[in-house]
């Protein structure tokens, strides 16, 4: 993560998952702290995630980290 505090965050995607790891919330190991499967849904067409950026929310979130993730479907999603 670009943001000071939240350097200890990374995220990786493979296939149809988003994955976001810790790595200071449990103890200072690499944690899995949010998995999410981009099934398709009424709101979303789902499928394979090939693009990942955390956002830079400023003060607007000033203690949440923001991803934004697309993929094959051509949709931009948020965690």
């Amino acid at each position: 993560h670009p943001e000071a505090g939240r350097q200890h965050m990374l995220a990786t995607a493979g296939g149809g998952l988003v994955s976001i790891y810790d790595n200071d919330h449990c103890g200072g190991h690499l944690d899995l702290s949010c998995i999410l499967s981009n099934e398709p849904s009424e709101f979303s067409k789902g499928g394979p995630v090939t693009e990942l950026t955390w956002v830079r929310t400023g003060d607007l979130f000033e203690n949440e980290a923001v991803l934004a993730f697309a993929g094959t479907a051509g949709e931009i999603g948020i965690i």
